[in-house]
């Protein structure tokens, strides 16, 4: 077993600061823990595999995977039978690691990542890890080299909600798109998708500055006017179809976006440039 560690549990420094940093190149099916500690713990593994168990939970932590350890909770872990990992890892503590650590999406329900697009995160702990080796090492340098691995994993983890919450509003447009003519509520597109209603709300409000039934009517409002342009339908009949519950109601509401009554649009040569295709 290959195997180097260095504490710094005496210096503490600041907000945050190193409480220690090492690497171990584990045996076949090296196994630590039951064990418990009282400071953040990240694993990153640069080869290999093996299992984390936390709680009553089991993962599978793999080459440019890792895991966090949080304060006081009881963790194992062990390497694969016969690709056993290599892992780094840093320790650390102090007033706002908690506000950290939260601020890269680490929680005890996703206390686990995957980090391949680069390999800056690789070289950060590795520069902490040997900064730690030195007779006249920096608890500065560390700190620094810590917040640059953790400011890796900070900008990942927005991007990834960025990413979510854009596939979110994504996926409720397309719900409204293929059900606009069914009596569908707000509440039934947030069920859909597996989030509250509240939660759509806002995203809706931050991403098309539009609430979820606004952007409703809107799509239906469209709808309605393609089809006064190109059919014969009557106009009850086209409110109707496009999901208005009357006609009182849908000409309130076309006559409110547009300040022109539906009949009237559709018995002249008008044409509303905020009428986008369907």
């Amino acid at each position: 077993m290959d195997f180097d560690f260095h504490n710094n549990k005496a210096q503490s420094f600041g907000d945050i600061c190193v409480v220690d940093a090492g690497y171990e190149k584990c045996p076949s099916g090296h196994s630590f823990g039951p064990y418990r500690r009282d400071y953040y713990l990240i694993h990153f593994v640069m080869e290999g595999k093996g299992k984390y168990y936390f709680g009553d939970k089991e993962y599978t932590i793999e080459k440019d995977c890792g895991f966090i350890i949080f304060p006081e909770d009881i963790t194992t872990y062990t390497a694969d039978i016969t690709d056993p990992w290599y892992y780094y890892w840093v320790g650390f503590n102090g007033a706002k690691a908690a506000d950290l650590v939260s601020s890269c999406g680490f929680t005890k329900e996703n206390p686990v990542f995957k980090y391949d697009k680069d390999i800056f995160l690789k070289e950060q702990i590795k520069l902490l890890f040997h900064q730690s080796k030195k007779m006249d090492f920096n608890n500065l340098t560390m700190t620094g080299y810590l917040y640059l691995f953790l400011s890796s994993l900070y900008r990942q983890h927005e991007q990834l909600v960025k990413d979510r919450v854009q596939d979110y509003v994504d996926r409720a447009i397309v719900y409204i798109q293929n059900h606009f003519t069914k009596d569908i509520t707000v509440e039934m597109i947030a069920k859909n998708l597996f989030i509250s209603r509240s939660y759509l709300f806002r995203i809706f409000k931050s991403h098309l500055n539009m609430s979820p039934s606004e952007h409703l009517q809107e799509y239906r409002l469209d709808k309605a006017c393609v089809l006064l342009k190109q059919s014969s339908h009557n106009i009850t009949d086209i409110a109707l179809y496009c999901g208005f519950k009357s006609v009182s109601l849908f000409c309130k509401a076309f006559k409110k976006k547009f300040s022109i009554s539906a009949l009237k649009f559709r018995n002249n040569n008008i044409t509303l440039t905020s009428i986008k295709e369907p």
